[in-house]
């Protein structure tokens, strides 16, 4: 073999293994788990959201993964954690898709997010009720066993201070471990297709400041309840 056809070879391999070693350095700040990015294709395919580039970095902030001037109401972006105690990858924490024509449902997917905290879908075509794989979804660090949501989809979310689900199609009853917030200071269910009877568990809901539930199909005595919830909060 002439050195004239093997030095230019030996180059080369050094040349792609330093581009590749490069390249894991300035992506390894921001990368998710593998686990992580395969949630995120299958809750696109769920939702309906079509314009996540998967061959970017999802926690880059950019190529469809957030809007960096977003208009006031119509907010689209995945966040994420990078800097998590215990953990040398970034992790989704905040996935907030506002007026998005969105036309699928809630993911049952969003349980294999293990540090998401926050969840954002209003004013979009979303249907049908909480999924019951959201038993299993950890929604604030140092997620335990105990603190799973119920398995009829309710939940019970420590560290959670804001629900927004309006303006969509979500159906069915809520379930009564809705009111096991204790930190929760906004809730709109606004313009769905809830029924039944607001559970009495809300009347313990002494930290919510604004609740919006119009335009759906209550029934009984919910006025009541946060009256005396109310009450409470001022005494």
């Amino acid at each position: 073999m002439s050195n004239n056809f093997f030095f230019p070879r030996i180059l080369f391999v050094v040349e792609s293994l330093l581009l590749v070693f490069s390249a894991t350095i300035a992506f390894g700040a921001t990368q998710l788990p593998d686990a992580e990015g395969k949630a995120l294709v299958d809750i696109a395919k769920t939702l309906g959201k079509t314009n996540w580039n998967f061959s970017a970095d999802p926690c880059g902030g950019d190529y469809g993964w957030a809007n960096p001037k977003p208009v006031k109401g119509f907010e689209d972006a995945v966040t994420c954690n990078c800097y998590l105690p215990n953990s040398t990858f970034c992790h989704v924490t905040s996935i907030v898709l506002k007026s998005q024509s969105l036309p699928g449902k809630l993911p049952p997917e969003l349980n294999r997010l293990p540090h998401l905290q926050e969840i954002d879908l209003t004013r979009n075509y979303l249907y049908g009720t909480i999924p019951r794989e959201w038993a299993s979804l950890p929604l604030f660090p140092g997620w335990k066993p105990s603190h799973w949501l119920h398995p009829y989809g309710s939940c019970n979310i420590i560290t959670l201070k804001s629900f927004v689900i309006d303006f969509n199609s979500f159906s069915g009853v809520l379930p009564p471990k809705l009111g096991d917030l204790p930190n929760i200071e906004k809730m709109f269910l606004t313009s769905n297709n809830f029924t039944g009877e607001l559970p009495e568990t809300f009347a313990k809901l002494i930290t919510l400041t604004d609740f919006r539930i119009s335009d759906n199909s209550f029934l009984g005595r919910y006025l009541i309840l946060f009256r005396i919830g109310q009450i409470l909060r001022d005494l």
